[in-house]
């Protein structure tokens, strides 16, 4: 599972996909709670608009429409849902609303991070594209919505991965590997506007042969603020 990542805020990303990045102030490494950036189809647009694509900032985390207000202004919630098992996302409660709507949404990332545990204890390593590139995460995005309160969130869409040559060295030994999808950049707009059963298609190990791991323990973390709008 992924639980820290670097989001990718250059321009060049806004001006590939014609967005305007938001104006918040976002960490250096986004952990869950967090806010970071995410790309997805516009949501509020006329009949006689064309469609497009937009840059917000939400929350690492998903927070279902059902979550009570005392949870939400908590910097976490009371359950985990900052990733989505691709096996399950359609039948939980806390993911089913965004999956069965198409909520989808690329998530633009620089590198992530996973705990490696060759050494006998937790190792952080830093996952990136081989190329150097920048790399966009599949994900579901949801609203919240109570009175005058927004909080747009986000989780981030997992495979399984014991087999996988570089993600398999990575969690507790013991545990199943996971990773996130990582899209090709052919598929960016196919996830952004398919069908759920469509989607499911994309969702693959990505190449080992394609990425690049180092180890790069973590620096001093600093608490999370509730991320509400």
């Amino acid at each position: 599972m992924c639980t820290n990542y670097e989001p990718y805020m250059d321009a060049a990303f806004a001006r590939q996909f014609g967005v305007t990045l938001p104006t918040d102030e976002f960490k250096p490494e986004a952990y869950p709670g967090y806010l970071a950036p995410i790309v997805r189809n516009i949501v509020h647009k006329s009949d006689n608009e064309p469609g497009g694509l937009e840059c917000v900032a939400a929350r690492f985390g998903l927070v279902p429409s059902w979550a009570k207000p005392e949870d939400v202004e908590k910097p976490r919630l009371k359950f985990a849902t900052h990733n989505a098992r691709v096996e399950t996302v359609g039948q939980l409660p806390s993911f089913k609303h965004a999956w069965r709507n198409a909520q989808f949404c690329l998530i633009p990332v620089q590198s992530f991070y996973e705990p490696c545990w060759e050494t006998g204890k937790a190792v952080r390593w830093k996952m990136s594209l081989a190329n150097g590139e920048p790399l966009a995460l599949a994900g579901l995005w949801e609203r919240w919505r109570r009175d005058d309160k927004i909080v747009e969130s986000f989780t981030m869409l997992t495979v399984n991965a014991d087999d996988h040559p570089l993600m398999s060295r990575m969690h507790r030994p013991g545990d199943e590997k996971r990773m996130p999808v990582i899209l090709a950049m052919d598929d960016y707009d196919i996830w952004l506007n398919a069908s759920p059963e469509l989607t499911l298609k994309l969702c693959q190990q990505f190449a080992a042969e394609q990425m690049t791991a180092v180890a790069a323990p973590a620096p001093r973390r600093v608490a999370s603020k509730p991320a509400v709008a």
